[in-house]
């Protein structure tokens, strides 16, 4: 677990180039992205476009090959605990048409599904709507602190260093883990445990008591 996005991309990339080392089998799927007609400028709906890649956290190329670990960002079936958090691995890939195929994944939870494409949307105002089409997947090699909210995981390995930033990171990178046994900590900065000055109020006011 990583605090920022770029070092959990730079683990993701090294982890997926192991597993294709003198293979041509990467998979590459590229998202489509478009703009409700509406009032705008060209320039304009290259800058709404381009809001996707903070705002979507589906990525706009997304590289996959057996043997990837994936997590899923969308609720795919809530009812069979496939949900965003799910967690599992690349099997395969089914061939759709003489163009395209969809990854297999079997899930951390025995469960094995095609994955195929979701649709995310974001409002710009009351008559423009920003898409993105783009498998619910991203790799999982690594993941952000803040995406492995909501997940239990046997083993982790986290950096707490000087990339922490942001209040509660700390708690919710360590609480992720079931036991100190599944907890390996890489880089550890006590000067950047940022507690919310609310938090600190509370649990202050309640010693007075």
């Amino acid at each position: 677990l990583f605090s920022n996005r770029s070092s959990v991309d730079e683990i993701n990339i090294k982890e997926l180039k192991k597993l294709v080392e003198g293979d041509d089998k990467t998979q590459l799927y590229t998202a489509f992205d478009d703009v409700t007609e509406g009032d705008y400028t060209d320039e304009q709906k290259e800058t709404y476009i381009g809001s996707l890649e903070k705002s979507c956290q589906a990525r706009k190329q997304l590289y996959l090959r057996v043997g990837a670990q994936v997590m899923l960002i969308a609720n795919l079936e809530p009812e069979a605990g496939l949900v965003n958090g799910s967690r599992g691995v690349v099997i395969g890939f089914e061939i759709i048409n003489e163009t395209e195929n969809r990854p297999v994944v079997k899930f951390l939870n025995g469960l094995t599904r095609l994955i195929v494409h979701h649709l995310w949307e974001f409002d710009i105002d009351d008559e423009i709507t920003v898409k993105r089409s783009q498998l619910p997947l991203i790799l999982a090699f690594a993941a952000t602190v803040h995406k492995s909210m909501g997940l239990t995981i046997d083993c982790i390995e986290v950096d707490l260093g000087d990339t922490i930033f942001a209040k509660g990171q700390f708690y919710t990178a360590l609480s992720r883990v079931k036991s100190l046994e599944g907890l390996s900590i890489t880089q550890l900065n006590f000067d950047r445990m940022i507690c919310d000055p609310r938090v600190r109020g509370f649990y202050e006011a309640l010693e007075k008591k």
